[in-house]
């Protein structure tokens, strides 16, 4: 963990959290959806690693664990959002 890389990727990683608000909010003042800024800069960092290896097996299993729980904060803000009864009037389009 003292390894000067180690520091690096601390640095890259904190620089993409701190970038992703500020993407989302160019991007919905565009009229984009806000899924997009979320999901762009996971994109761009799966990019820059392909090119120029950076992201070491540790830093995997926490993005991996960071998009599983970016998954299940998805999922429960769009029950959140979810019309239960307009849902059940259009039932028969699904049905």
């Amino acid at each position: 963990m003292n390894e000067p890389q180690e520091y690096i990727i601390h640095i890259v990683l904190g620089i993409i959290l701190i970038a992703i608000p500020v993407v989302k909010a160019m991007l919905e003042k565009s009229g984009i959806p806000a899924l997009v800024g979320y999901v762009s800069p996971g994109l761009l960092t799966k990019i820059i690693d392909y090119y120029f290896p950076f992201i070491t097996s540790n830093l995997q299993y926490i993005i991996a664990f960071l998009a599983h729980l970016g998954i299940v904060v998805l999922l429960f803000h769009v029950g959140l959002k979810s019309n239960i009864k307009g849902l059940i009037k259009h039932k028969h389009l699904i049905w």
